[in-house]
């Protein structure tokens, strides 16, 4: 008796395990549709893990995936019997794709992010120094220490604009950050069902919750000049820098490490160790006279925001409008 009640109960298991996930026609076509985009074939400088029995290969990449308009009888295209497979690679593929991309972005700001960090660190420095010449002019009877000390406001002018193009450079990114979170939406959905998938929906559900993440930054501040201009810039860069931390290591690194095998430019590992290193330079032999009317380098943050536009047009062009999800 507990036999057939246990084999009825298996039964039943089974009967709603399929019935949770049926292939519709709607999303048979929708892959098609999006797959017979040429861009899918031009994603061959990310490879990423292949699992599967029936055949030797190890890797794929986007002309594996991509289905030739010019070839209607190729055995790409998608059917009842592999639509799964065909999305989780499609999932897999564009996870690689766009965690590369938002981890290019975060290289490309560092720079300015490190910066920044460096120029609070200096005005804080010439503001101690101030304050010491001050008192020792309020000792001599140089001026009457009734007078309130003011900071120079030249000593935040470096702080300030380096502080604003960082602002500039992630409101920038927020298009890009968006079609990112849609297109893995999109591809995500029809899986939801499938227990089979579970662990790569885990991967892309974090991967998006990631780039949502950073698109929301908050990009601005209230503060007082130049009084306080020390304290928030400090608090923007170490809250953006907790945020990209926390980003690369639950959201990128992990799905990175479990599907990606090549990637362009970029390395978990070493993105977080840089994000957390502190600059290498000096502040404490900072002179007061030295800093306060220097002029400001134009050319090196001209060249990472020129990186950072091309970046982020690259994307959204290559990644997402040649890959036709503007058109399903």
């Amino acid at each position: 008796m507990f036999y057939n009640v246990w084999s009825d109960l298996l039964f039943l298991l089974t009967v709603v395990q399929l019935a949770e996930f049926v292939p519709s026609k709607k999303n048979i076509d929708k892959l098609n549709k999006l797959l017979k985009n040429e861009g899918w074939g031009r994603l061959n400088y990310m490879q990423v893990k292949y699992h599967d029995n029936s055949c030797t290969r190890t890797s794929f990449s986007g002309d594996y995936i991509f289905i030739d308009p010019k070839r209607p009888n190729q055995s790409n295209n998608i059917t009842k019997e592999n639509m799964g497979k065909k999305y989780s690679m499609t999932n897999k593929l564009l996870g690689c794709v766009y965690a590369n991309a938002v981890f290019e972005f975060i290289l490309l700001s560092k720079s300015i992010l490190d910066e920044c960090d460096y120029e609070v660190h200096l005005a804080n420095q010439r503001k101690r120094f101030q304050k010491r010449s001050y008192k020792e002019k309020c000792a001599s009877g140089k001026i009457l220490s009734v007078e309130p000390f003011q900071v120079n406001p030249k000593n935040y002018r470096k702080s300030f604009k380096l502080f604003y193009t960082l602002i500039e450079l992630f409101e920038k990114g927020k298009n890009m950050f968006d079609y990112m979170s849609c297109a893995l939406n999109f591809l995500i959905e029809p899986l939801i069902k499938n227990r089979t998938y579970c662990v790569l929906k885990k991967h892309i559900k974090s991967l998006v919750t990631s780039v949502i993440a950073i698109r929301d930054v908050k990009t601005t501040l209230q503060y007082e000049y130049p009084d306080d201009a020390d304290v928030n810039i400090n608090k923007f860069y170490q809250g953006l820098k907790k945020i990209l931390n926390r980003q690369v290591r639950d959201g990128l690194s992990p799905l990175m490490e479990k599907y990606c095998i090549q990637l362009k430019d970029a390395n978990a590992i070493n993105l977080c160790d840089s994000l957390n290193q502190s600059s290498s330079m000096d502040a404490e032999t900072v002179e007061e006279d030295e800093t306060t009317d220097q002029p400001l380098e134009e050319s090196d943050h001209a060249e990472v925001k020129l990186k950072i536009e091309k970046h982020v047009e690259k994307v959204v062009k290559e990644y997402f409008l040649d890959l036709g999800f503007q058109l399903v």
